[in-house]
């Protein structure tokens, strides 16, 4: 529902809307790791890549996450 609510509220202040977007994202990614749902983790952590490039956690725990899959599915 918040990130709906940060969709529908970005039309007042794009910026500060996007931010906390991927602030949210960044903490969904994180909750999913902890309930074990890995590729729904990557996911959001790919999303956030695909705007910001350079946010490191992201880039680090994704990919983390990529090579276990590969060495799980071998």
């Amino acid at each position: 529902m918040a990130v709906k609510r940060c969709e529908d509220e970005s039309t007042h202040d794009a910026l500060y809307y996007r931010s906390i977007m991927v602030t949210m994202q960044y903490n969904l990614g994180r909750l999913c790791e902890e309930m074990y749902q890995f590729e729904d983790a990557v996911d959001f952590y790919k999303n956030i890549l695909r705007e910001h490039p350079n946010y490191i956690d992201c880039e680090y725990i994704g990919g983390i996450y990529m090579c276990l899959q590969r060495l799980v599915v071998k």
